[in-house]
């Protein structure tokens, strides 16, 4: 994740990100979800102002149970099953934001 973020060809000013999992009216999408963040992002750069150039949208793989993708799409890549929300939360949220607010909401 690190490496995502340092590679990134400019500043960021905002970011949307999703792991997929709740999607509203649509359930658990997984990695398919990825439309939700870059929908919302193109929304925030036509009705905010925002330079495309220096949004990310993210999709954080915290698995998914979805059979629709998990057992029958042999082309899905996204880990299948795995309890690692809070740990891959964890890990964003220690590398995204000030360590003044990262200790509040942990």
């Amino acid at each position: 994740m690190r490496q995502v973020l340092d590679n990134w060809i400019s500043d960021v000013d905002i970011i949307v990100v999703t792991d997929g999992s709740r999607i509203l009216g649509l359930g658990d999408l997984g990695a398919n979800g990825m439309g939700i963040p870059v929908g919302k992002l193109i929304l925030y750069v036509v009705a905010a102002g925002f330079h495309p150039a220096r949004t990310l949208p993210m999709l954080l793989d915290t698995g998914s149970t979805n059979k629709k993708y998990v057992e029958e799409d042999p082309f899905y890549l996204v880990c299948v099953g795995l309890n690692t929300f809070e740990y891959c939360l964890n890990i964003f949220l220690m590398l995204c934001l000030p360590d003044s607010i990262v200790s509040e909401i942990m």
